[in-house]
């Protein structure tokens, strides 16, 4: 049996517009119609108030609305002490659908671990990631990464929670100073110009 292709009008997306260089910033939005190459979408631009637009988009540029794990290995070493003497690490992230990281796990190759949430998401050690997550762009200035099952990194989310450094990573939790939810979830972020009519 042939699984149903989850790319169908009236799925909810992100459209991920090239705004320079390298730079995309996501629009969100919802599928009109599939072609062979190309979808049509119903843009939702906050820059330009309530009004939506319609584009014709390579289906490169698009993702569905939703959560979804990676892990990225080969990061690091940290700058931080005593973190930088750890050496590297895989991270694993489970990526909310504001496409921000929602939970995250650092492994060690000595062995330790970190574990960050939107809860706990500062502290001696270090932080919850802070950047909106393309899953069209498996590869970036952090080296390459790929998707893996909420089943794994639930499991690496567990073991880390059973580590030795949980709780030190609790008693130096910094968010009684630098506020109960990470800065970048409460302010509103840069935004391109409205998109053309």
């Amino acid at each position: 049996m042939l699984e149903e292709d989850p790319m169908q009008p009236g799925r909810e997306v992100y459209w991920w517009r090239r705004v320079s260089g390298s730079i995309d910033f996501p629009y969100r939005g919802w599928i009109v119609k599939m072609g062979p190459t190309r979808i049509t979408i119903r843009v939702a631009d906050a820059a330009a108030g309530a009004e939506e637009v319609i584009r014709h988009v390579g289906k490169d540029r698009v993702q569905l609305v939703g959560e979804y794990c990676l892990k990225v290995h080969a990061q690091g070493p940290s700058l931080l002490d005593p973190v930088n003497g750890w050496g590297t690490f895989t991270r694993y992230i489970e990526v909310d659908a504001d496409l921000q990281p929602k939970r995250q796990v650092d492994l060690f190759g000595n062995s330790c671990t970190l574990r960050y949430d939107r809860q706990h998401w500062v502290d001696a050690y270090g932080m919850l990631g802070d950047a909106k997550i393309n899953r069209n762009r498996p590869a970036g200035s952090w080296g390459r990464s790929e998707e893996v099952s909420a089943q794994e990194f639930q499991a690496v989310w567990a073991a880390a929670e059973a580590g030795s450094l949980w709780p030190q990573q609790l008693k130096t939790s910094r968010s009684a100073t630098m506020g109960n939810v990470p800065i970048w979830l409460t302010r509103p972020g840069w935004c391109p110009p409205p998109l053309a009519r």
